[in-house]
């Protein structure tokens, strides 16, 4: 008997763990079909949304948190789709950045951006091999260390997402996909305090702007938040 997936959101564990699960990687389809840059994923709570951002980071990364990818969706509704065409064209093949803001709960700003800080520098530890890449300029390679070095400013850190995708475009040639988990809780953890409020509405209004919009860096964005259900 299959055991039941609780508190499972990551998808490789999911998959290869013997959970019972039901099996929404055709959508993957759908959503390389469609023009769109920018995906919103609004649904309630335990609709999956979560795991849903894990599955694309496993799709179209060729390795996350360490751990090698292909093979993982042969078996799957999108490996049967057209004899397996979207797995050979995409599976594996573009870099991804994928982060959470669903631990930056704290009680004022200071303590929101040092978490969000924190968060900036997780993300750029997966990809240390961008700190010696000769497919980098100088400018950028020294922008990555200032950020890494924590001696980033908040402009500077606001522009931190836009320089990683800048700089594993540069390395791989390929466009990179940036994945977003609830976007909106450190906006909901400041809700009622008027200064932590606007600030960190500035803060992440700037930090979105500058990594989404009009980039020919990067392929798809997608992010997710949740709503409330009355």
């Amino acid at each position: 008997m299959k055991k039941l997936p609780i508190g499972v959101s990551n998808f490789q564990e999911l998959v290869q763990g013997d959970y019972l699960f039901c099996d929404k990687t055709a959508m993957l389809s759908e959503f390389l079909s469609k023009g769109d840059k920018v995906t919103l994923i609004a649904r309630p709570r335990r609709w999956g949304k979560t795991l849903n951002m894990s599955m694309l980071q496993h799709f179209f990364a060729s390795e996350v948190n360490g751990v090698i990818t292909a093979g993982l969706f042969d078996d799957l509704a999108i490996g049967k789709l057209e004899s397996g065409r979207y797995i050979r064209k995409h599976q594996g093949k573009y870099p991804v950045i994928m982060i959470s803001f669903k631990d930056v709960n704290a009680g004022d700003f200071q303590g929101a951006y040092n978490v969000v800080y924190e968060l900036i520098l997780e993300i750029y530890s997966f990809y240390p091999y961008l700190f010696t890449s000769d497919k980098i300029n100088a400018l950028q390679l020294e922008q990555l260390h200032v950020i890494r070095n924590r001696q980033a400013n908040q402009q500077a850190l606001e522009k931190s997402l836009k320089l990683l995708s800048q700089c594993l475009y540069e390395h791989h040639g390929r466009k990179v996909y940036i994945l977003i988990d609830e976007y909106d809780t450190p906006l909901n953890k400041a809700y009622g305090n008027k200064p932590y409020l606007d600030a960190m509405v500035a803060f992440m209004r700037n930090l979105f702007s500058a990594c989404l919009k009009r980039q020919y860096y990067t392929r798809k964005r997608c992010f997710n938040r949740h709503i409330a259900c009355f």
